[in-house]
């Protein structure tokens, strides 16, 4: 008789539509859809190579820039869990227009956002979008009906000034952000050598 031919058809989208997923989800904050932690780590190693790479005058910079939000805990106290989240949501699109294009603007963890750019006179770019991310936070945010207005203590290290790796960096503009939210937060602070001496003192 005929030959049979046995066709086994299996549709791969559902699989491939999860591993993008998981993909997604491994590199991304589920609340805000903004990058992650492990995402901007990442990513910031790729910049510092650039950096390093580059051999115009003036020679190229990057920045970490974190951004914390001030008294955050008062409004999940008062508010709720729910309200901060959406409170978060809000900030992470209003910072999100806030800074250029090319600019990644990821969540932290918690209330804590960070900036990575890169730019030949990064300390430059970080004055001009300082005030707008302040502009963009100060706007009321609506909540349960009310407006509630928010402020943010900013930190910011350079590369390759105050170090050449993403963890170095990072934790020198954490130190930056306390040091500005020990003067008095909604403040900008560079990060300074000498800055974790005074801190711990």
């Amino acid at each position: 008789g005929a030959a049979a031919v046995l066709v086994s058809e299996t549709d791969v989208t559902p699989l491939k539509e999860s591993e993008a997923r998981a993909l997604y989800l491994s590199d991304h904050d589920v609340l805000t859809g903004l990058p992650n932690r492990a995402f901007a780590q990442r990513a910031f190693d790729r910049l510092a190579l650039r950096v390093r790479q580059a051999t115009g005058t003036p020679a190229l910079q990057a920045a970490v820039v974190i951004i914390d939000l001030d008294r955050f805990k008062d409004i999940n106290d008062s508010w709720g869990h729910a309200a901060g989240d959406a409170l978060l949501v809000e900030v992470a699109q209003r910072l999100r227009g806030a800074v250029r294009r090319g600019d990644i603007v990821a969540r932290f963890g918690g209330d804590e956002f960070l900036v990575l750019l890169c730019a030949p006179a990064v300390r430059d770019e970080i004055a001009r979008i300082h005030p707008r991310l302040r502009e963009a936070l100060a706007r009321p945010h609506a909540l349960g009906g009310r407006a509630v207005h928010v402020s943010a203590t900013v930190g910011a290290s350079v590369c390759p000034d105050d170090g050449a790796d993403g963890e170095t960096l990072l934790a020198h503009a954490d130190l930056a952000m306390y040091q500005a939210k020990a003067g008095g937060r909604d403040a900008l602070a560079y990060y300074q050598p000498g800055l974790s001496d005074q801190l711990r003192a």
